[in-house]
């Protein structure tokens, strides 16, 4: 069983559930020094990988350019390395080391809050470094998601200004992630 390996990053502002959806995903929590489970913030890079199988046999297209496609037939998983970043604005040092050669963003953006200033910083990072694939995932607690209507189809006007990656559809998550 062959396997396609790739490095994804997370994106997106502080207390957006960037590292509560990476634990949702695998099971691993990335935030793991005493200071970060306190303070209830990533501080600094966290991992995890996660296995999936692949939608079809076949060349997976992954990387950073248009038809950048990694050669070989029958392909049966996605092997993939997480980085799980900070998003406050003091450890913007922290993401920048961490999103440095990525295949891929997953860019996070909280469904009660929206497009915020560190969003907004995540995204002209990634660019200027010429990351040029995002997954987009709206994350909503089920009491934000209900006060919202949340779907996947609203999480869509979220990205109207500036947008210059090449994205699938938005999904839609429901997780918790804000502290007790």
């Amino acid at each position: 069983m062959a396997a396609q390996h790739f490095i994804l990053a997370t994106a997106g502002h502080v207390d957006h559930g960037k590292s509560a959806l990476v634990k949702a995903l695998t099971g691993i929590d990335p935030d793991r020094l005493p200071e970060e489970k306190a303070r209830g913030i990533t501080i600094d890079l966290g991992f995890a990988h996660l296995e999936l199988a692949a939608p079809h046999p076949g060349p997976l297209p992954v990387g950073r350019g248009e038809g950048d496609q990694r050669a070989g037939e029958g392909r049966s998983t996605f092997d993939c390395g997480i980085v799980d970043v900070p998003g406050h604005e003091d450890f913007v040092k922290n993401m920048v080391a961490g999103v440095g050669s990525i295949d891929l963003a997953l860019f996070i953006v909280a469904a009660d809050d929206g497009w915020m200033p560190q969003t907004e910083e995540h995204l002209q990072i990634l660019t200027y470094l010429g990351v040029t694939r995002a997954v987009v995932a709206l994350t909503s607690s089920a009491e934000t998601a209900s006060r919202a209507g949340v779907n996947a189809g609203t999480g869509k006007s979220v990205f109207t200004n500036g947008w210059q990656m090449s994205t699938g559809p938005v999904i839609s998550s429901e997780i918790s992630w804000m502290m007790p």
